[in-house]
């Protein structure tokens, strides 16, 4: 598992010499064709949203072996802080580098804003930040560009706006009874029509589909040269402030409003939440159609949501409920409260709201009405003779840093072939991490592997095997499997991955007179690892340190869990410690300490 580098101490002037070339040998030795990397290199014009890169190698000139710990590119000469545009991929991370050896990694210039940009390349070598190149681009128009109109919103004066900006689009405080749209313009720059319905989208969390964010109004294409208008309608099904993306191809832009209620208590108070098939609790959200599924028809024809209907303890008054019923072919209500219900502050009731459709099959859709709430409900009926699906995992208690075997079992053999798909989504536990990229299927390093069945069956199969292996990666969350196949219901079941100690994975300690250099690399699941503490011991195995070397180490775990690391929540950690009237010959070993919210965990390590 790959994980970048930071130091805590740097140890002095580097020992060895690196040179950096522009590579155009398609990964052959290192020749006298390489082009030497300039001390200032510029990229080829970009427009925002798009890229431009090169292949650079990354040389060993010396005549003794080093440690290439990271390379990065910094905001600033000497920083660490990223920068969104360079990026690097490929990037040679702690390898020993013998005298000539090499290593190739691509840098990509990916301009956030137009206009000329900059970028400080790095290499971290030995433990020592050493500078390689400023990198320059020139940022373009992009091929499409976003405005939009409303009076009450800062950035909706007409003007374009900027994709990737941290300060979102603010819809306002909107009343869960009501809504408040916004219209964007979207232009076409480019010289070809494109087909602006598949380039507009909403993002929505992966356990959570239910968005207060809707879309209408989007039209089918928009020609070259040409510009055309879609709207955005927020409508909140709840007393909470919610943050999501506008996507318009390869670029984003944030948005989010807040619902508010009364606080005296009425209609507007309600929070209106339901359990969705796979237990997951959900908030009723106007503006997103409450989905019961699919069924199958005559075979498992009812799915049923349980409603609760909650007055919050912040309100002051009870609230009357005077009707609750569901409207559309297909859907029906069950165990209702005596109406009107009157919902003291602090007080829920509860009902339940079911599809059926018989024997037919296609989309159904309707509406449930609480008082004069109004939600959109739709279900589907479909045909399989596939039988009933589910999960087995062959670990009692999932961890980070396992790889697992997963079997999709059915109910009975089956008297058909299928060919369907295995998927899994990660949500973190961490906020402020949108991912972990080590989570996947090891046969595809990807989320999706194709499955199949073949008559006689009572497992899918991935190339023949029944179990399929995944990797949890290093970030505490839940990830949720979804098989699905044509014409069948799909079926999801989420597994968590509780936040854990952190776990080293390497430690070496090493003796470079006079200083001492202790390295450790792991993870941390919960990505907030602080605390790190040192002791010494002599050959002999006597104690030299009787209160341990304490470093707070958090600000810097931080930053490079947030902003540098694209790896989850592996790390390698780097300590020099300058030996002052010491012989250090004489250190025999070493013990490390870490700690992070879960807890705390150590290792000791002998000298090389």
């Amino acid at each position: 598992m790959k994980a970048a580098l930071f130091a805590l101490l740097f140890a002095g002037p580097v020992g060895a010499q690196m040179s950096f070339y522009i590579d155009t040998t398609n990964g052959a030795s290192p020749s006298n064709q390489l082009q030497a990397l300039p001390s200032s290199y510029s990229f080829a014009d970009a427009s925002v949203g798009a890229a431009s890169a090169i292949v650079l190698r990354a040389v060993n000139t010396s005549s003794a072996s080093i440690t290439l710990n990271a390379i990065f590119v910094g905001a600033a000469a000497g920083s660490t802080t990223s920068t969104p545009n360079f990026t690097l991929t490929g990037l040679p991370v702690n390898s020993t580098l013998a005298p000539q050896a090499w290593k190739d990694f691509t840098v990509n210039f990916t301009p956030s804003v137009t206009g000329s940009l900059s970028g400080y390349l790095q290499a971290l070598v030995n433990g020592n930040i050493v500078a390689v190149s400023t990198l320059t681009g020139n940022g373009t128009p992009a091929a499409t560009t976003l405005s939009c109109a409303a009076g009450s919103v800062t950035q909706c004066d007409g003007s374009i706006l900027q994709p990737f900006a941290t300060t979102p689009i603010y819809f306002g405080n909107v009343l869960t009874t009501a809504s408040a749209p916004i219209t964007f313009t979207l232009t076409n720059n480019s010289a070809t029509p494109f087909n602006s319905q598949s380039l507009i989208t909403i993002s929505t969390a992966t356990n959570n589909p239910n968005t207060p964010f809707s879309l209408s109004g989007v039209p089918p294409t928009i020609p070259a040269g040409a510009s055309a208008t879609f709207t955005v309608t927020f409508a909140p099904g709840d007393t909470n402030t919610y943050q999501t993306t506008l996507n318009v191809g390869s670029n984003s832009y944030l948005i989010q409003g807040a619902g508010v209620a009364s606080v005296v208590g009425d209609i507007t108070s309600l929070a209106i939440t339901y359990t969705d098939s796979t237990g997951v609790r959900l908030t009723a959200q106007p503006a997103t159609p409450i989905s019961f599924g699919q069924i199958v028809a005559a075979i498992n024809g009812t799915n049923t949501l349980t409603f609760t209907v909650t007055n919050p303890q912040s309100t002051i008054s009870a609230v009357s409920v005077p009707n609750i019923a569901v409207t559309g072919v297909g859907f029906s209500v069950s165990g209702l409260p005596t109406l009107p219900a009157t919902i003291q502050p602090g007080s829920s009731i509860t009902f339940k709201a079911s599809f059926s459709a018989g024997n037919s099959t296609g989309t159904y859709n309707g509406t449930l009405a609480i008082g004069t709430r109004l939600f959109s409900i739709t279900g589907q009926s479909i045909t399989s003779p596939l039988p009933d699906m589910s999960f087995q995992i062959d670990q009692p208690t999932l961890t980070s840093g396992q790889q697992v075997h997963l079997k999709v079992q059915l109910a009975s053999a089956s008297t058909v072939s299928a060919i369907g798909t295995l998927s899994v989504k990660f949500t973190p536990a961490v906020n402020g991490i949108a991912d972990d990229p080590a989570i996947n299927f090891t046969a595809t390093s990807g989320r999706n592997v194709q499955i199949s069945v073949a008559s006689g069956d009572q497992a899918a199969s991935y190339n023949g095997q029944s179990a399929i292996t995944f990797q949890t990666g290093t970030t505490a969350g839940t990830l949720i499997f979804t098989a699905t196949f044509p014409n069948k219901a799909a079926y999801s079941q989420s597994f968590e991955i509780m936040p854990a100690q952190i776990n080293i994975t390497e430690s070496t300690a090493v003796r470079q007179a006079p200083n001492l250099v202790v390295t450790v690399a792991g993870y941390d699941n919960t990505y907030t690892a602080g605390k790190l503490n040192y002791s010494l011991y002599d050959i002999s195995g006597k104690l030299l340190t009787p209160t341990p070397i304490a470093i707070d180490a958090t600000s810097a775990f931080h930053q490079y869990f947030f902003t540098i690391s694209k790896v989850g929540g592996a790390f390698a950690v780097q300590a020099t410690f300058p030996l002052k009237g010491m012989d250090v010959s004489n250190i025999g070993k070493v013990a490390v300490g870490l700690s992070n919210s879960a807890g705390s965990t150590s290792a000791t390590q002998a000298f090389q």
